[in-house]
């Protein structure tokens, strides 16, 4: 039995010492299996969450890319103002200069992606708002101070009345009464360009609309080239004048009114000047009419003079995004000169200066043998020996934009004898440097010869009376002194 029980422990202590090696290694590998499957869990949890993180991205990315840019079709709050730069503003009149003229031109654009509100503001006073496309708002054709500016490149919203319609940027219409502006409004001149198509050649550019009467220059019917200056209702012709109206071409037409003193021109050239004595009508808005005549009107301009002093111009303009832009300019105008000679005579060699022009006399020679011809040929044997006097004339454009110079009505010379003389204009002679009558542009200046009727020897005073575009310009001189 002891024998047995030793050999039993024996066997326990031999067992012992061979598994306790064996179950520390199994012990151990199942704690690292343990760790293993622990670890493997939140693992298995985030491989199985990245597919949808990753579609989510994707779905967000394509998203974005689907965003629509700006266009007039979508909504500007879908797009950063970053994206939309501010508008660019360039004002290329008026200068930093001094003016002659109490009506310089203005000359700027605006430019930029969905222009939102454009305005126009003199001298800090009432914001003028401009009419714009959604890209650019330009301006070449308003004066002085204007009041009102549109060349229907967007919509006429301004506009009250029927029958007209923007068609191509211009105001169309066959049969149609509208107004705009404010009733309020003085003393104004209101241009506008016309061309009448068709029709009747019945036409209107009318000024101080207010309860139902105003004041208009229309052409007249069946005689295009007649303008007749009307206050209505009831209709009142007040006077009418032959002009250079022609059927399919443009012509500038201008209507100004200062206090009951009303003169229309047409390009340029005064044609009418009348003082309504009877019950003047003082205020009012524009007014454009077409009867029964098919009539375009565009970049029509509601301006009053600017006053001798300082001056500010100031644009402003924004976009659909918020981002803005100004510009101002300042300016002198200085009329004080011109208004203290402009209703004087002057001498040889004299300079007057009225409505944008500096005039003067160079030369006078009172006997010249010329040569006129029947064609252009000028052939000699047909040539007509003409004694003519011969005057120098100078003029110089001093304003800011081209004028038209033109000779009308034809000028006169005055002796002292009570002598009248005609000037003559020859299409074929050999007087090359006859003045040219064209536009004159800024700051050019024109020379050459008017031709006269023979000035009599006896003469010691000539009076000149000389017309540019309608304005009178009066000159007196001894013909024998220059």
């Amino acid at each position: 039995m002891d024998e047995l029980e030793e050999r039993r422990r024996r066997i326990r202590e031999k067992i012992k010492r061979r598994s306790s090696p064996e179950l520390f290694g199994i012990v151990l590998v199942a704690l690292i299996f343990a760790f293993l499957l622990f670890t493997s869990l939140p693992g298995e949890e985030k491989a199985e969450q990245a597919p949808a993180q990753t579609q989510e991205k994707a779905v967000e990315q394509e998203r974005v890319q689907q965003t629509p840019s700006l266009s007039p079709e979508t909504s500007p709050s879908v797009v950063s103002p970053i994206s939309m730069p501010a508008p660019s503003i360039k004002i290329y009149s008026p200068k930093n200069t001094t003016y002659n003229t109490s009506t310089p031109l203005l000359s700027f654009i605006v430019a930029g992606s969905n222009l939102d509100t454009v305005l126009l503001s003199v001298d800090g006073g009432e914001n003028i708002t401009l009419p714009h496309d959604g890209t650019i708002a330009k301006i070449d054709f308003a004066k002085g101070y204007p009041l009102f500016i549109e060349d229907f490149s967007g919509r006429a919203k301004r506009w009250s009345g029927s029958g007209f319609k923007v068609t191509n940027g211009e105001y169309v219409s066959s049969k149609g009464d509208v107004v705009a502006g404010n009733e309020n409004w003085d003393d104004y001149c209101v241009e506008a360009k016309v061309n009448i198509k068709s029709g009747k050649n019945v036409a209107y550019l009318g000024l101080r609309w207010k309860d139902g009467i105003f004041y208009g220059i229309h052409t007249f019917s069946g005689r295009i080239n007649e303008i007749k200056l009307v206050k209505s209702p009831p209709y009142t012709l007040l006077i009418s004048a032959q002009t250079n109206i022609k059927r399919n071409k443009w012509h500038t037409w201008k209507i100004c009114a200062e206090k009951n003193n009303i003169r229309a021109y047409i390009d340029g050239i005064k044609y009418i000047e009348y003082i309504d004595n009877v019950n003047p009508n003082l205020q009012g808005k524009i007014r454009i009419i077409a009867e029964n005549t098919l009539a375009h009107f565009d970049d029509i301009v509601v301006y009053k003079p600017l006053s001798n002093g300082l001056h500010s111009l100031t644009i402003f303009a924004n976009n659909t995004a918020g981002n803005a832009s100004s510009a101002t300019v300042f300016f002198a105008v200085n009329t004080t000169s011109v208004e203290e000679i402009k209703d004087k005579d002057a001498g040889m060699r004299e300079t007057l200066r009225k409505e944008g022009f500096e005039v003067t006399l160079k030369y006078f020679e009172i006997r010249k043998e010329v040569k006129v011809y029947p064609n252009a040929l000028k052939q000699e044997q047909y040539a007509e020996i003409k004694t003519q006097s011969v005057l120098t004339l100078q003029v110089k454009n001093i304003e800011e934009t081209e004028k038209p110079f033109k000779l009308e009505p034809t000028a006169v010379m005055v002796d002292d004898l009570g002598n009248q003389y005609q000037m003559r204009v020859y299409k074929y002679t050999d007087v090359s440097n006859q003045i040219e009558q064209v536009t004159i542009y800024p700051g050019v200046t024109r020379e050459g010869v008017i031709l006269f009727d023979p000035v009599s020897l006896e003469a010691k005073k000539l009076t000149l009376y000389l017309y540019i575009n309608g304005i009178k310009y009066t000159f007196v001189f001894n013909p024998f002194s220059s």
